[in-house]
């Protein structure tokens, strides 16, 4: 019995049960890869735990503080209550679904109704546009400047958000460092 490891493949048998191939944990076979025939298999899908990008590990673990970076998937009510009490600023990394999701539940939460959004095709920025947007309706204008965004009570912050640009190699603590000045 296999407890862990990574699946790479399970194939129906023709006389009934499976073939699988997975990959154990280091050291824990004398070879890369293990098949097995089996009449049941078990698979466990998903991460078996959080799991961090390595420079926000590091982040965490040299300053302590797991409620200042945060994964979508585990709990993070604190960081929309704290915003409610006192505005600060907000790093979203990712451009997935979850991402999204977050971003416009920051949204929502400052205009205390659905957005509606605007985002300039390719960062190029029209000043004359601004108030445009503005009597169109818009909110929120998303650009491709560099910085991070102050969240308050005021509107405007929402106007031109920017967002972070980080070089490849850049960890997460450098980018913070640049940006929070």
């Amino acid at each position: 019995c296999v407890r862990r490891g990574q699946v790479r493949m399970v194939r129906r048998r023709r006389d009934g049960g499976y073939f699988s191939i997975l990959t154990p944990p280091a050291g824990a076979s004398r070879t890369v890869r293990v098949a097995f025939r089996s009449r049941f298999v078990h698979i466990a899908v998903g991460y078996p735990g959080l799991r961090l990008l390595p420079d926000l590990q590091a982040y965490r673990e040299k300053y302590r503080d797991p409620t200042k970076v945060v994964n979508a998937y585990e709990p993070h009510e604190h960081v929309y209550r704290q915003l409610a009490v006192r505005p600060g600023k907000v790093m979203v990394r990712g451009g997935g679904v979850v991402a999204c999701r977050v971003l416009q539940r920051l949204i929502d939460e400052q205009i205390q109704q659905l957005p509606q959004a605007y985002t300039y095709p390719y960062g190029l920025v029209s000043e004359e546009s601004i108030p445009i947007l503005r009597e169109a309706g818009f909110r929120c204008t998303l650009c491709c400047m560099a910085g991070m965004n102050t969240i308050t009570r005021d509107p405007g912050c929402l106007v031109l958000m920017k967002r972070l640009l980080r070089p490849h190699g850049t960890g997460v603590a450098e980018l913070l460092q640049k940006y929070d000045k």
